[in-house]
Parts: C-alpha cells; sequence; structure tokens
C-alpha cells in the first residue's frame, strides 16, 4: 500500500524553511513532517524520540521533498532523511533554487541524487500537491493519480490514454510509456468518482499486470 502525504526536509536550523513548510501546511498542503514544530533551539524534549519520529514518518509518506538553498549547506539531518526515504523505495523530489550542480558529482548535493528514485523540481509548491494539474497527461488525457513509475520508481502519472488504454507519464520528463494497458480501465472503475480513492491504492498492482501481460 502507497503512503500518504509529503515529508519534507531542509535545514532545520534555518527558521525560514519551518516556517515556510507550516504556511504551506496551513494552506492545506498534506506535509506530514512534526519536526517543523519544534525547530527552534530547545523546542525538542528528546533527540532520540524525534529521530524515531523521524523514521516513522518518512518511511511512511508517499514522497519526500528536499528543499535547500545556496547558504544552506551542509544539510545534516535533511541527508538523512533522504537517505531514509531511498532505503525505503519512496521517491525524492529535491527543491534547490539558485544552486549550481556539477553534472559529474552534483555537487554540492552529492551523487546521491543520481538516484532513480530522486527526481528535480523547479518549484517547491507542485511536489507538494498530492492532486496532479489536469493537463499534467498531456492534452485529452484524464490522470488517475501520481504515484512510484512501476518501470522505474519515479512518481508518474497513471493516465487514461482514449478511454480503454493506460500509460504511466514521467512526471518530470514527461515520457510515456505502456501505451497498450488494456482492462486497467474496468478494473479500476474510474468514471465513478467515489471509488476514485480506492482505486488510486490498486493502481500500481494493475498496471504492472497489465504490462506483463502486455509483454507476454
Amino acid at each position: 500500500m502507497r503512503g500518504v502525504g509529503v515529508y519534507v526536509a531542509s535545514r532545520a536550523s534555518v527558521p525560514e524553511r519551518s516556517e515556510m513548510w507550516r504556511s504551506f501546511r496551513d494552506a492545506g498542503a498534506p506535509i506530514v513532517s512534526t519536526w517543523i514544530d519544534e525547530a527552534g533551539e530547545g523546542e525538542t524534549e528528546c533527540n532520540g524520540e524525534l529521530w524515531q519520529r523521524i523514521e516513522r514518518e518518512v518511511t511512511n509518506a508517499a514522497r519526500l521533498v528536499l528543499y535547500v538553498e545556496p547558504d544552506d549547506f551542509p544539510l545534516k539531518g535533511a541527508l538523512v532523511e533522504v537517505g531514509m526515504a531511498i532505503a525505503a523505495g519512496i521517491p525524492v523530489i529535491v527543491v534547490a533554487p539558485g544552486i549550481e550542480l556539477h553534472p559529474h558529482t552534483m555537487r554540492p548535493l552529492g551523487s546521491w541524487s543520481k538516484h532513480p528514485l530522486v527526481s528535480f523540481s523547479d518549484d517547491v509548491e507542485s511536489p507538494l500537491c498530492m492532486t496532479p494539474p489536469s493537463n499534467a497527461g498531456g492534452e485529452g488525457r484524464e490522470v488517475l493519480a501520481l504515484l512510484p513509475c512501476p518501470f522505474d520508481g519515479r512518481p508518474a502519472y497513471y493516465v487514461r490514454m482514449d478511454g480503454v488504454r493506460w500509460a504511466v507519464r514521467c512526471a518530470y520528463c514527461h515520457v510515456t510509456r505502456g501505451g497498450n494497458l488494456q482492462k486497467a480501465d474496468a478494473a479500476l472503475s474510474w468514471n465513478t468518482r467515489p471509488a476514485r480513492e480506492n482505486a488510486d491504492d490498486r493502481a500500481p498492482a494493475l498496471v504492472e499486470a497489465a504490462v506483463a501481460e502486455e509483454g507476454a
């Protein structure tokens, strides 16, 4: 079963970061990180309990969003959180405005950012949104959900192509794969809105089954 909500990571000692996350949460973003409520000096009663809580929140999230600006290095704990997410198979989306990365080493972030589960976003609002934009699947295509792609684990939109075919479309490079996924449309009962939440949970298994059947 896929995770719920978005875990956000950034330099905790920079007050503006936790303030930013709280403002997004107050506006309705499904942020599950609780460290943002105790990021000030001395606000955490027990660091051991905090890190156990962080581990639970990271590994139960649908994705992790890392935000970093040029003056935020070194990241310290945020990199531990990223490592937890990657180890748990959770997509990591990096937002790094104003940072120039070395093409090979990816410094100052690090070569970990070339892991297949890691992608980049130009803005911080889009990765926080759990509902895909109406045009995410491309012109004339209806979007089911934003979930890890069964091909490579990167965030992808599950798209209804023409009423009978399904595809997965990478949320960042926009490459569409598996265009002939038969039978998933009927199985998901996509046209009934109340069934949409349950359909989201079943989408990965159904798409993977359809891919296997089409490739046989």
